[in-house]
């Protein structure tokens, strides 16, 4: 039974808003079984199920997974402040933290506003793509960022030739505070992030906000900017950061 759940989550996972029929095709459980074990995750919050979207992964998996204090503080900290923002935009917010050689999305708040395609709670996307991935790398010391970026050449993340600009990137974003990205993951996106930083005055967060290309005006920037700004100051002072 056990085994046969993580199988389903995996499935889940790795592509939300399938139907009960497309992850019995995908496990090789049937569908009875699979109709019955979708049904005790959503009663115990784990996954949910959402008209035209099929089934999902809630932040519940992932907020248990995340047993380090300060993540729990993050996350009770960030919420509030998030949607906040996610209110006065109609935009989705998320926050997104270092998960090994990438970065990881821990929460999200999404908007009443059409959006092209984002990562998902739990999803991973690479660093140095993207301005909440932008941020958190702004963060790291030279030494890790060569090691990312030389495990990211390896694996064909990165070609030689983007490493220049990458570092260029990476020192704008750390003079600017703040990072704006253009359809770099995703055709027609765009969003803008900024940090969240501890008493020690490390980048322990990205929190940011998803929207696309033609909702992306100077007005809009510039209010967006505001907001964030306010929303990571207040996270961060929590933590013991002021400016």
């Amino acid at each position: 039974m056990i085994e046969k759940t993580f199988r389903i989550l995996k499935s889940i996972a790795a592509n939300n808003g399938k139907t009960i029929d497309t992850i019995s095709a995908d496990t090789g459980i049937p569908r009875s079984s699979v109709q019955r074990i979708l049904q005790s995750l959503i009663k115990e919050g784990i996954i949910a199920s959402k008209p035209k979207y099929g089934y999902i992964l809630t932040p519940l998996l992932l907020t248990i997974a995340i047993s380090d204090k300060n993540k729990f503080s993050l996350l009770d900290l960030a919420i509030p402040v998030m949607r906040e923002i996610s209110e006065k935009t109609r935009e989705t917010v998320s926050l997104n933290i270092i998960s090994g050689y990438e970065r990881i999305c821990i929460f999200r708040i999404e908007g009443d506003l059409e959006i092209t395609r984002n990562i998902k709670i739990g999803e991973k996307a690479p660093l140095f793509i993207g301005s909440a991935g932008k941020i958190i790398a702004s963060g790291l010391s030279v030494k890790e960022t060569e090691k990312i970026l030389e495990k990211y050449l390896e694996t064909n993340v990165i070609q030689a030739e983007e490493i220049e600009k990458i570092k260029k990137n990476i020192n704008q974003v750390k003079l600017d505070g703040f990072a704006v990205s253009s359809g770099e993951r995703l055709q027609g996106s765009a969003s803008m992030a900024v940090p969240i930083k501890d008493a020690l005055g490390n980048i322990v967060a990205s929190l940011s906000i998803a929207s696309i290309k033609a909702r992306f005006t100077e007005e809009n920037k510039e209010k967006f900017l505001k907001l964030l700004l306010k929303g990571s100051q207040e996270i961060s002072s929590e933590f013991g950061f002021f400016l």
